[in-house]
């Protein structure tokens, strides 16, 4: 099973490739087949995380929340196979499990068991709730900016706005990301570079002239960041 490297759980389960090949049925094909993933998977994060708690004396609510983001990104709730147990489904029980009498658990399992049948629209987990690790900005500010300027104008569809801003501001992953993101319909790059111009000015404050140019160059496809930071030379758009 193909594995990616993570911060605090090392190796975690590609459930991309996991999808594919469901999908095309080269693997993973049958209800024990997907069983078997989700149980392995979730064995292996239990063993991590017992083994943080144990040395940090905190559970990694961020961290959790994160995997269950990427899962859910791969498998929606709707039409789930019957029978199956879920990777999120499991962690809930995990957290059950591991320490039902503490109330910081117990919030974050009522919060999660609370999209469990909802609809996939409903069950969209609130990036508004996480930390900016970017810049100063709330995630609310970011998401409120590029919704405007990217959604609502059709250069960028709302899952990959939210994708964008998850790898960008909340995990700041490292650069540049295993796949980037597509415009929709090529628009013409003085105006998406006009964008992330304008947000750099207006919205972070002129103070990250760089990484703000890397949101464009290193997280879109067609797009460098020397070029862009060029472009911001020679700006006023």
């Amino acid at each position: 099973m193909d594995t990616k490297k993570t911060n605090l759980f090392y190796f975690r389960t590609d459930w991309k490739e996991i999808v594919w090949q469901h999908n095309t049925r080269k693997g993973f094909v049958h209800k024990q087949d997907l069983t078997a993933v989700f149980f392995n998977a979730y064995i292996d994060v239990k063993q991590k995380i017992q083994s943080y708690v144990n040395r940090k004396n905190e559970f990694p609510e961020n961290e959790v929340n994160e995997l269950i983001f990427e899962f859910r990104e791969n498998f929606s709730l709707t039409g789930r196979i019957e029978g199956v147990n879920y990777f999120d489904d499991l962690i809930l029980q995990f957290i059950d499990y591991y320490k039902a009498n503490n109330p910081h658990l117990l919030q974050m399992k009522e919060r999660l068991q609370n999209t469990l049948n909802k609809t996939d629209k409903e069950n969209e987990i609130d990036l508004t709730t996480f930390e900016n690790k970017f810049d100063h900005k709330t995630i609310k500010d970011v998401y409120q900016y590029f919704n405007k300027e990217l959604v609502k104008t059709n250069y960028l569809s709302e899952d990959n706005l939210k994708r964008f801003i998850h790898l960008a501001f909340i995990l700041k992953a490292p650069l540049p990301p295993e796949q980037k993101i597509t415009f929709e319909g090529d628009p013409q790059k003085g105006i998406i570079t006009n964008i992330f111009y304008r947000y750099y000015r207006d919205v972070n404050g002129k103070t990250k002239r760089k990484g703000c140019g890397e949101l464009l160059g290193e997280y879109f496809n067609g797009y460098n960041t020397k070029t862009v930071l060029g472009n911001f030379n020679k700006n006023p758009y």
